[in-house]
């Protein structure tokens, strides 16, 4: 069938197929075919992708599958130095497979001195799969460039961060925890997390790999 061009319906082609498609350059087993509703996109004579009216097929990674979210406003309030505290803020997720998945924490976080000084407060994110051992995947005490530091604090003077984390994490099938966690060091220091009911947030997008 040759291309027909028309002012009114545009350009009308030959349906073809996968293995020989109606649109195609001088690979003749690559191109497009049509068929009733439907658009079809092959290489070496194989469908890979195909857009209908009941939406997209052949495309599989990187497509969000699932979209899990937590709220927390307990408050942490501590003077403890140079242990890591659970900051109330965590949540779970479901994944199979070698699915991904993207980690984003919005968290409230103040620190208080009562004398002059300087404060310094590491920041991170854990992962618990099936009940079992929290590991760490991020942690900002690696690098010091990370942490929340503030230097020459007057006495009762208020530090106040909205931490911010996107992580991609690769955790393999099972259910995982995510919790966050602070360390404090420079004495005389206030710590805490969800202050005054301020909420903070962690939301995990499970990733198709």
């Amino acid at each position: 069938m040759a291309i027909t061009l028309n002012g009114t319906t545009g350009i009308v082609t030959a349906d073809g197929s996968v293995g020989a498609p109606g649109l195609k350059g001088t690979d003749a087993d690559s191109g497009l075919s049509f068929a009733a509703d439907s658009i079809k996109f092959s290489t070496g004579g194989v469908e890979r992708m195909a857009i209908s009216n009941s939406g997209v097929t052949g495309i599989s990674a990187g497509k969000i599958l699932e979209v899990v979210s937590a709220v927390s406003t307990t408050l942490l309030n501590s003077t403890t130095v140079d242990t890591d505290l659970d900051t109330n803020l965590s949540g779970s997720i479901t994944t199979t497979g070698s699915n991904k998945v993207l980690v984003l924490v919005n968290q409230n976080i103040v620190g208080r001195r009562t004398t002059t000084g300087g404060l310094s407060l590491a920041w991170k994110l854990q992962r618990s799969t099936d009940g079992g051992g929290y590991s760490v995947i991020y942690n900002s005490d690696a690098d010091p460039s990370l942490e929340f530091r503030a230097s020459g604090v007057s006495v009762y003077n208020v530090c106040r961060w909205n931490a911010c984390l996107n992580f991609l994490d690769s955790p393999g099938a099972g259910t995982h925890t995510y919790k966050t966690t602070l360390k404090m060091s420079g004495g005389e220091v206030t710590m805490k997390a969800q202050e005054d009911g301020h909420p903070s947030t962690i939301t995990f997008m499970e990733v198709e790999a």
